[in-house]
């Protein structure tokens, strides 16, 4: 039969409801070619640059966007988001929160209360964007795997813990064989 793709958002949740999120992005099957763990820290070559670079912009282009921990590892990307309140946003007079991909700011895009895909449209936006900047950089094979992972952080302890598992996830690859500087 067919294949179907099975949605690993969570079902009910309104996904343009502000509050934080933990996400992770995973390189395609195999590729560990955003930078090397060397002595416990995240080295990044230039492909994991351009990564960082799309990451750190969201908040440039999305102003319902803040960005809080995050971290390029050599085969994903960790990073926790905070989606601000649209009515605090609109108070601030600019309701274009953001570009369709980050690369392109003259394609706004308006997102309003009846948009339930937020995060989504972000996620998506920033993987296109790194995308690009990669292939032109020439790796022309680079891929992100189809979807990602999303976590509803929902109070202050799972933020903090949070928090933590991504500051220090580069020291746990790093003992589980990723390339060491002797």
């Amino acid at each position: 039969m067919f294949n179907e793709y099975k949605s690993r958002r969570l079902d009910g949740w309104n996904y343009g409801r502000y509050g934080y999120y933990f996400v992770t992005i995973k390189v395609r099957r195999g590729s560990f070619d955003l930078g090397r763990i060397i002595e416990g820290e995240m080295k990044l070559n230039q492909y994991g640059e351009w990564v960082k670079k799309c990451w750190v912009e969201l908040e440039r282009h999305f102003e319902i966007v803040e960005i809080d921990e995050f971290n390029v590892l050599p085969d994903h990307v960790h990073g926790i988001l905070f989606i601000k309140n649209l009515d605090d946003v609109i108070g601030t007079g600019n309701v274009n929160v953001g570009a369709r991909h980050t690369l392109h700011l003259h394609l706004p895009v308006v997102i309003n209360n009846h948009n339930y895909e937020k995060l989504p449209v972000i996620i998506g936006s920033f993987k296109s964007a790194a995308s690009k900047l990669i292939h032109q950089s020439g790796w022309l094979n680079f891929k992100w795997q189809r979807s990602y992972h999303d976590h509803i952080i929902r109070d202050e302890k799972s933020l903090e813990r949070i928090r933590h598992y991504i500051r220090y996830n580069a020291v746990k690859h790093g003992s589980v064989g990723c390339e060491r500087r002797s």
